[in-house]
Parts: structure tokens; C-alpha cells; sequence
């Protein structure tokens, strides 16, 4: 290549925060947390526990919402929406010790849109975070039941009306459950592009600019709520007209029945934190598991 290349690591894209420790840290906890300007936790960061100078990035984001899985990857939600300008607050506790300093965030000096205009962004983005969120909660729901109704069916004889009756429930469900996501790889090309794809686009389109949105971006937002609302309903419908009937026989059977939330709640989802360093601007969840009702069932 010649004397003339240059090789070298990017800037970070991210707030960088440096603090230094006397010695390694050996017991009880040591955490790094971002504080927005009314005192709420709104990040964790992990915090390197080695002796001397210690150096990691915040990608001064919001969580990335919580996204259905489908088929294929939803690019776009990935990373969170940026947070707005202010003064926000880096905390390192280590163990009873706890120090703070400011950490001012303002906009890009290049920009030629308003701080209102960056609200409007902002707003629109957490208005799609949170679609997806909803849309997350759904389909939990859907796939929970199915799974639990598939469970009970596949224990049962062939000629068992209640398993027909159960595998005809687990397949309504799935039909509404195509509605939201693609179960074919491909995307586009298969012509399976569903609501969560079209989300996943229009997400995209708001975060890749943090001026105001335009009005058909809004009302893009609109539409695709009405349609995750009709959804809904229509699964609610589904879930009305088929479990009294299926848990009555159940019941009688002294097996589980369909519920949603399950006993003790619902079941956690990934908890999605910064990861150390702003990898590749991907954060990684940390996976907690739940146990399914029909675990250990045996008819």
C-alpha cells in the first residue's frame, strides 16, 4: 500500500467516561450508571474492576425497545433513540462509595434544526419504541398460549376431540401471529414483509435523522398503531370465543389451563443493557429464563 496509509481506530461515538482505581476491586459491587437530568437511572454500564486508569463509552442512547423475533434480524431495533440535551449524571458506586460528576450533552454544533425540532424527533422515536414494545407483549402472549396448548395436544390421543379442539386454537393463533411478524427468511423478496418490518423500517427512517420528522412519518406512526390495535383485537376475540370452553374441559381433566400472565406473572424478557465499550453500537442482553407450566407434565 505505500508509506502514505494511515491505519487508525475510529472516535468513539459515544460519551467517554475515565475514572481510575488505586487498586483492583476485589469484593462487593462496583457499578456505573447514567442518571438524565431528573435523577432516574437510564443506563447501566459495565464498569472494568482493574487497577489504574479505566475507560469505557456510553452511547448516550435509550434501551433498545424490545423487538418480537422473527425470521429474519430487525436492523434498525438495535439501538435505542439518542437521548435529548441536558446535564446527565455518571455514578460509580463501589461498595458505600459512591462519586458523581456532570456530563453535559447539548446538540451538534453542524445542526441546522432546533432543540424543539429534536424533540419532535425524539418524541416520534419513543413513540415507535414503545409500538414495539407493545407489539413484543403481544406476541409473548400468542406464543405462550400456543406453545401451552401445543403442549397439552401433543400428550393427548389422536383421537382425542380436546387436542383437536387445541391444535385448531394453536393454529388461529398462529394466523393472527403472521400478521405481526415474517416467518420466512428473505424479507422483501418473499413478499412476507409484516408489521413488525414495516416498524423496523420506519424506525430506522426517524433515528437516521434527529430533526423533525416529517408529517407523513407521523402519520405512518398512526396507521401502524391502529393496525397492531386491530390485531389485538382480533386475538382477543380469538382468546373469547375459544379458552372458556377449552379450560372448562381442562379443568375437568385436572390439567393446566390457558392463562396469560402465567402464575407469578409473566415471564421476563432479555434485559437489555449498554455493553461495555459500545460494541459495534450492539448491546448484548443478559437472559433470564422462566419455567413453562407444562415442564415435568405427564397425562
Amino acid at each position: 500500500d505505500g508509506d502514505a496509509k494511515f491505519v487508525g481506530e475510529n472516535a468513539p461515538g459515544g460519551a467517554v467516561i475515565t475514572y481510575y482505581q488505586r487498586t483492583s476491586h476485589l469484593f462487593g459491587d462496583l457499578k456505573l450508571e447514567i442518571l438524565d437530568p431528573s435523577g432516574k437511572v437510564i443506563d447501566n454500564i459495565p464498569a472494568s474492576k482493574r487497577r489504574g486508569i479505566n475507560r469505557v463509552s456510553w452511547s448516550m442512547r435509550v434501551k433498545p425497545p424490545r423487538v418480537p423475533k422473527a425470521a429474519q434480524l430487525a436492523g434498525s431495533g438495535l439501538s435505542g433513540p439518542r437521548v435529548m440535551p441536558g446535564t446527565y449524571t455518571v455514578r460509580l458506586t463501589k461498595n458505600k462509595q459512591v462519586y458523581e460528576t456532570k456530563l453535559d450533552i447539548g446538540l451538534d454544533r453542524r445542526a441546522t434544526y432546533t432543540l424543539a425540532d429534536r424533540q419532535q424527533q425524539f418524541d416520534a422515536a419513543m413513540r415507535v419504541h414503545k409500538l414495539f414494545g407493545d407489539m413484543t407483549t403481544l406476541t409473548d402472549r400468542i406464543q405462550y398460549l400456543r406453545q401451552m396448548a401445543g403442549g397439552i395436544a401433543g400428550q393427548l390421543p389422536p383421537d382425542d376431540a380436546l387436542g383437536g379442539q387445541l391444535k385448531k386454537f394453536v393454529d388461529d393463533a398462529d394466523v393472527v401471529r403472521k400478521q405481526i411478524v415474517a416467518t420466512k427468511e428473505g424479507g422483501a423478496i418473499t413478499g412476507e414483509e409484516r408489521l413488525r418490518e414495516h416498524t423496523d423500517q420506519l424506525y430506522g427512517a426517524i433515528l437516521g435523522y434527529e430533526g423533525r420528522p416529517g408529517d407523513y412519518q407521523i402519520a405512518r406512526i398512526a396507521a401502524l398503531e391502529s393496525q397492531l390495535a386491530d390485531i389485538s383485537a382480533e386475538f382477543d376475540t380469538l382468546s373469547k370465543d375459544s379458552l372458556p370452553a377449552l379450560n372448562g374441559e381442562l379443568q375437568k381433566r385436572k390439567l393446566p389451563e390457558l392463562t396469560w400472565p402465567p402464575a407469578g406473572g409473566a415471564p421476563p424478557v432479555a434485559d437489555v443493557s449498554s455493553a461495555d465499550g459500545e460494541v459495534r453500537g450492539i448491546s448484548s442482553p443478559k437472559k433470564r429464563w422462566y419455567t413453562h407450566p407444562l415442564a415435568g407434565l405427564r397425562l
